[in-house]
């Protein structure tokens, strides 16, 4: 090890080494900046002077942060200092693969959860056309959110395979050790003319040095598997060239093995390591997939002997979905009638001509259970825009509108079961079940959930505050009952426990997973004297039948839970997985009753978000490297994408539609919403930190941020007029709801509201003179566009069927609009002196599956000219389209 503790890299202070390897060595160390701890990985003094290798080490940093992905490790950083060339990134407390499997068989439990999460991050890989090509128990680190996958050192991006030097004909070997014990194996540090990877996961392509593909990575998975189900490695031998021998000839049996390996596991494994790449799985989705069911199923078939036998199972395997729908469909509607010691599944469909927002960021509506566990509340989207919260009864197979719900998210019940409270038009309201209006409790900012008990309501008004107490009347007075810790930065998602005095709550920070030990789920009571921690979690939490119960890694966990002590106690236990999770409000789609029912949303959510390029006939192509973006912006020349990262942590990237590549351009927390300059040179964005600050950038990277606004609270950037002139921006005060700003950029201006100060404006665009703005509000109960001018007071409406993300046209004869449900559309316009008249609107296509749009985050944009349109589309719209309904969770537990 070459450096020293103290030793200054940049920012970054040198703590202590890690470890060390071909690529260079690893050191722990301290974020002076943002006093967090991270992991230094620096390039070895004996090979800078090798370009090729230095060339590899800049091709490790660009992979790894083209990844986004919760099982991924994180790249923070980059640098050179001094002639020596280091990667920052995320810091792993934990073991690898490696290591646990040194310590003996695992669960099938354990095994599957580690297995999902894996595939899940090959899977986000291998959409961002990256092949990781050195997969093995030790690049997989298991952490205490879960399994993370590392050292993209050896990965390159789908495109380059062809022209890479560094893959021969005619391998050769050489001998090292992998972390997962000593066996004779190719080097991970390749030296031109020899295979990429490491021999004993190697797929027979790469043995035979052909070039390696998304399938190569699922053989090295099959790989892990087998190793992590048996013990043992598929293929063994006393030399390189026999390890290379076995994976060319030999089919390995795992049932022989492990006689209690479940047939459908084996089946599995063995699909992955066929010698044909094109007889195994063709995606790592598909197989995430299969193994999550596999999960989910719960049943432990026994190994087949015969391949007659194996064929049957194989029938009976995909008959089972079916037979188990029907069974439950019934058993779920009787069940609390005539209990039963099982634990069944049946799938709850949204109703007719709607879409469920589970996990839509602000717009969301998760399924929330009664108290007495007999109706289901969500928010669905109607084919016209209009949110609205149903009600359904289980017994009942249809779910009934809740009249004066419009545009409601995160509904949350009355302990009587007799009302729903609601965030809408930035205003906590309720509703009764049996009719009436919906009325206003209290103003909210940017709800982050709530929670009805006896004595009144805990909720979080806002994204960065602490947990309010107010009482369900009329326009009450909140109460503020837990701050923001000093190392954290919000808390949200309260839950009320059975004593109507304690709650449980989520409490994190927007800087980096993990840069705070007491990131997770506290106990506090409403009088302010009880508040602790109580374990680490990155998501809601809620409580019931003694349990606490959290996602983790797309895994719905439980312990046991000590209501009055706000402590647990025994071992922790996985009742589901593939939950759908939105790490931008670190919210599990997911609630469990007393009653014993589970239910949940499925799906990859945000992870699933794909960039596309549509023309006006509705035909697309994908734009190249944009999966999991939550907000993106078209620059005026139509060559580049500014998108913001979902996450934690939003950071804004650079997609350029020409080339294919993206590069960072934030390296900080920003918020959504952001503006292009009209000569595409620079970004309008939110900074937020320990102040709040609206910045200007060049794209280029030169220069730095130039602050042209600072808030009090966090504001989210809409436009800038084409002169640098004037900027829309949306905001919210402590007590007064969200509304569209105009600020004209001078010294000591202040910014005012549009549209006569109307609350819940928002995607206000400048029209290319400046002179007008078009924005969209839901005042008629539907988003509808209006234009207001920017120096008079004033507007029209210029649209009466629905409209919400806008864009005009250069010549200012026409408004390109979406309705938010991927309808796009064509307004004519006539500017007059004092008004721009509507003409009629002019259909062009209509896109399925676009991401349903937040409070500020945009999911369609158009070019100028409007013959190109970026649309953020879900890429697994049926598990969207569906949640799960389990009864008898407790059954699920370990005896």
């Amino acid at each position: 090890m070459g450096l020293t503790s103290g030793t200054k890299l940049g920012p970054y202070e040198i703590v202590a080494p890690l470890g060390a390897g071909g690529m260079g060595e690893v050191y722990r160390a301290r974020d002076t900046r943002l006093e967090r701890t991270v992991a230094v990985k620096i390039l070895s003094a004996a090979l800078t002077g090798n370009p090729d290798l230095k060339q590899r080490f800049e091709r490790e940093a660009r992979t790894i942060s083209s990844l986004q992905h919760a099982h991924i490790c994180v790249l923070h950083d980059i640098g050179h200092q001094n002639g020596t060339d280091f990667l920052v990134m995320e810091y792993l407390e934990g073991e690898t693969l490696a290591e646990r499997l040194k310590r003996g068989l695992m669960p099938l439990a354990e095994q599957l959860n580690i297995a999902i999460q894996i595939a899940d991050a090959l899977a986000a890989a291998h959409t961002a056309g990256i092949v990781h090509r050195d997969l093995k128990p030790g690049n997989v680190m298991l952490t205490r959110s879960g399994a993370k996958l590392l050292d993209f050192g050896l990965a390159k991006p789908l495109g380059a395979m062809a022209a890479s030097s560094a893959i021969s004909s005619a391998p050769s070997f050489t001998a090292a050790n992998t972390l997962s014990g000593p066996s004779p194996v190719v080097s991970p540090l390749t030296t031109h003319g020899t295979i990429v990877g490491t021999i004993q996961y190697m797929s027979p392509e790469q043995i035979e040095g052909k070039e390696a593909d998304a399938r190569s990575d699922i053989f090295a998975f099959g790989s892990m598997l087998y190793e992590m189900a048996s013990g043992k490695r598929p293929f063994e031998g006393k030399s390189q060239l026999k390890i290379a021998s076995a994976i060319l000839e030999d089919q390995p049996a795992l049932a022989s093995l492990q006689p209690g390996v479940p047939a459908a596991l084996e089946r599995v494994v063995s699909t992955c390591l066929s010698k044909d790449p094109r007889e195994r799985f063709q995606c790592a989705h598909d197989l995430k997939l299969e193994l999550s069911w596999l999960q989910q199923s719960g049943r432990e078939a026994k190994p087949e002997r015969t391949e007659k036998g194996r064929m049957a199972m194989g029938r009976v395997w995909w008959a089972i979905p079916v037979a188990l729908l029907l069974l439950a469909a019934a058993v779920a509607l009787f069940w609390w009638r005539t209990p039963t010691p099982m634990s069944l599944e049946a799938y709850i469909l949204p109703p007719d001509k709607t879409s469920f927002t589970l996990g839509i960021d602000d717009a969301a509506g998760p399924v929330e259970l009664s108290p007495d566990g007999k109706k289901i509340a969500f928010v669905a989207l109607e084919e016209h825009g209009l949110d609205h919260i149903y009600v359904r009864a289980l017994d009942d197979k249809e779910a009934k509108l809740l009249p004066g719900s419009e545009n409601a998210t995160y509904p949350f019940w009355s302990p009587d079961g007799e009302s729903l409270a609601f965030f809408s038009a930035n205003k906590l309201r309720r509703v009764s079940l049996n009719g009436g209006p919906a009325l206003d409790i209290c103003n909210s900012e940017r709800f982050r959930g709530g929670s009805w008990g006896a004595q009144g309501i805990v909720f979080a008004p806002d994204v960065t505050n602490g947990i309010f107490f107010v009482s369900p009347g009329m326009n009450s007075n909140r109460v503020q009952v837990t701050s923001v810790a000093a190392d954290q930065t919000t808390n949200r998602w309260p839950v009320l426990l059975p004593d109507g005095k304690h709650f449980i709550y989520l409490a994190t920070s927007h800087s980096m997973p993990g840069a705070s030990a007491h990131n997770g789920i506290h106990f506090a009571s409403l009088d302010g004297k009880e508040n602790h921690f109580v374990v680490a979690a990155e998501s809601n939490a809620v409580y019931a039948r003694g349990h606490l119960i959290w996602e983790q890694g797309g895994s719905l966990l439980t312990q046991a839970f000590d209501p009055r002590s706000g402590t647990v106690s025994g071992e922790t236990t996985a009742l589901a997985a593939g939950v759908g999770y939105n790490s931008s409000t670190w919210r599990a789609a997911f609630d469990a009753g007393e009653s014993g029912v589970l239910v949940y949303q499925p799906g990859l959510g945000l992870n699933s978000r794909q960039l596309l390029m549509f023309g006006r006939d509705g035909k697309s192509v994908p734009v190249p490297n944009s999966s999991s973006f939550m907000d993106a912006r078209l620059s005026p020349d139509g060559r580049k994408v500014a998108a913001l990262t979902s996450g934690a942590t939003h950071d804004i990237w650079l997609l350029n539609l020409e080339q294919g590549t993206r590069l960072r351009v934030t390296f900080g927390f920003t918020s959504d919403g952001m503006a292009w300059s009209a000569d595409s040179k620079y970004l309008y964005y939110s900074a937020i930190g320990k102040t709040n600050r609206i910045v200007r950038k060049a794209v280029d990277g030169s220069g730095q941020e130039i602050t042209v606004f600072e808030a009090s609270s966090p504001v989210h950037v809409s436009d800038v007029s084409a002169d640098g002139r004037y900027l829309l921006f949306e905001k919210s005060y402590e007590h007064i709801p969200t509304t569209t700003m105009l600020l004209q950029m001078t010294p000591g201006a202040k910014p005012r509201p549009i549209g006569e100060g109307q609350i819940g404006t928002h995607f206000a665009r400048f029209s290319p003179d400046g002179a007008w703005i078009v924005y969209s509000t839901a005042e008629t109960g539907r988003n509808e566009l209006y234009a207001t001018s920017v120096l008079q007071a004033g507007k029209q409406q210029l649209t009466s069927t629905g409209g919400e993300l806008s864009r005009w046209a250069a010549d200012e004869k026409t408004i390109y609009f979406s309705t938010g449900e991927g309808a796009t559309f064509a307004l004519p316009i006539t500017i007059t002196s004092n008004s721009v008249e509507p003409g009629n609107p002019q259909p062009l296509f209509s896109a399925s599956g676009l991401v349903p749009t937040g409070f500020y985050e945009t999911s369609w944009d158009a070019t100028p000219n409007g013959r190109r349109f970026l649309l953020n589309v879900s890429g697994d719209r049926l598990e969207q389209s569906r949640a799960i309904l389990v009864t008898n969770w407790p059954a699920r537990l370990k005896k």
